[in-house]
């Protein structure tokens, strides 16, 4: 049997492949098609969220970080940038529909963003 959970113990130990991930998300492609910068806005969503655990190390809830979804924890094109940036600003862009609205995903992008909580849709095996 497979876990979908994150070892945060093991990625606390040793983060060098998250931050290196993180580093390369200051300084991305511009010529992305929309399946790609939506694939790498949710994979974003999902690195910022597993640093944010991994710094502050809450207990029992992410929402023991204080301002979890608006504190700009992450770089993304140079721009310092919160959870809700890139979930609502990018990917789905509340007045444009985004990213997830080019790509044909608009209503549908909740399953890709993970919130590190039991409750959240799991993150694949990839």
């Amino acid at each position: 049997i497979k876990s979908t959970l994150v070892d945060y113990q093991a990625l606390r130990r040793d983060p060098s492949d998250l931050k290196l991930y993180l580093a390369q998300l200051c300084h991305l492609d511009p010529g992305l098609s929309a399946s790609e910068a939506l694939a790498t806005m949710i994979n974003a969503y999902n690195a910022v969220m597993l640093a944010m655990v991994v710094h502050f190390n809450p207990v029992s809830s992410v929402r023991e970080i204080d301002n979890v979804w608006m504190y700009k924890f992450g770089t993304v094109n140079g721009s310092k940038v919160s959870l809700d940036d890139i979930e609502h600003g990018v990917i789905r862009d509340r007045g444009n529909g985004g990213l997830a609205a080019e790509f044909g995903a608009r209503g549908r992008i909740h399953a890709g963003v993970n919130c590190a909580s039991l409750s959240c849709p799991d993150l694949p095996f990839e």
